[in-house]
């Protein structure tokens, strides 16, 4: 329990900090998903506008 503690702690710590890499990998990933996420959908669009 008590390492669960610190790990809370350690966490907090760093989302509470100026340059935290907590939220800095948070935005990174999200970028990243949004970015393959448009990849993906203007093919599919451009399919579907000219399949039929």
């Amino acid at each position: 329990m008590n390492s669960m503690q610190n790990l809370v702690e350690i966490i907090k710590a760093d989302v509470n900090a100026e340059e935290s890499q907590i939220v800095s990998s948070f935005e990174k990933i999200t970028s990243r998903l949004f970015i393959s996420f448009i990849a993906i959908s203007v093919p599919l669009f451009l399919y579907l506008l000219f399949a039929h």
